[in-house]
């Protein structure tokens, strides 16, 4: 095992049962805490499972997942629950509770795993969402807020609490330019803090960002894994 690893996949295959989700084949990356990891998809339709493989969500039928330093599948039930805790996560989906406000569904992580106040929750969630270019998270219920919105708030609930590893599945998708220059920076003042990024687009633009100037790059297309640059 790697200890000095945030997350690390051993060439992992996993091949898909359903039309819906992408196979996946000799995946191999290491990274550490401050790493970014850019991986460029093909303009194919279907989801691509990297990010439930970090999350140990799904187990591969060959190779092996490790975040930090322990392999989801050798793990206990409650261990794997403890170090989700430590995991934000933009998903390819929405991925909200529906009869939760978005703010609730924003701070409820942190309320499940952590003894954090509610007032130093609340204040970096205002924080956060400044930054992603919000004045407040919403109140209402997701189905009632704009879909911009809904996306920054996605950004703010990945961000928040200070997690060891963030998994952002097409984040930028449907964001204007403007918006993904602040998801730029709270990435990269992540990474500054020690926290590893996976960040996973359909956009080159973003793939090539020069300002993501801590990352590897990687590539997929129908299931092949390539290296394009630091991995």
């Amino acid at each position: 095992m790697d200890d000095k690893a945030q997350l690390k996949f051993v060439d992992v295959t996993l091949r898909s049962e359903t039309q819906h989700t992408a196979d996946v084949a000799h995946v191999g990356f290491v990274l550490a805490p401050g790493q970014v990891a850019m991986v460029l998809f093909g303009s194919h339709s279907r989801y691509v499972p990297l990010g439930d493989l970090a999350e140990g969500l799904v187990e591969p039928q060959e190779g092996s997942v490790e975040y930090q330093g322990e392999r989801w599948t050798e793990m206990a039930t409650m261990r794997q629950e403890t170090l989700r805790g430590s995991i934000g996560r933009v998903f390819e989906g929405q991925g909200w509770v529906s009869n939760l406000s978005v703010y609730e569904n924003v701070v409820l992580s942190q309320r499940h795993h952590t003894h954090r106040a509610a007032e130093d929750i609340h204040k970096e969630v205002e924080r956060l969402a400044r930054e992603a270019g919000l004045s407040a998270i919403p109140e209402g219920l997701p189905d009632a807020v704009l879909l911009s919105d809904l996306k920054r708030a996605e950004w703010v609930r990945a961000f928040l609490g200070g997690p060891r590893l963030i998994l952002l599945e097409r984040p930028e998708q449907g964001m204007p330019d403007d918006a993904v220059s602040r998801l730029v920076g709270l990435v990269t003042a992540a990474a500054r803090a020690g926290a590893a990024v996976l960040w996973m687009t359909t956009r080159r633009d973003v793939w090539v960002d020069k300002r993501l100037t801590m990352a590897q790059r990687f590539s997929m297309e129908d299931g092949t894994w390539v290296v394009a640059s630091g991995g």
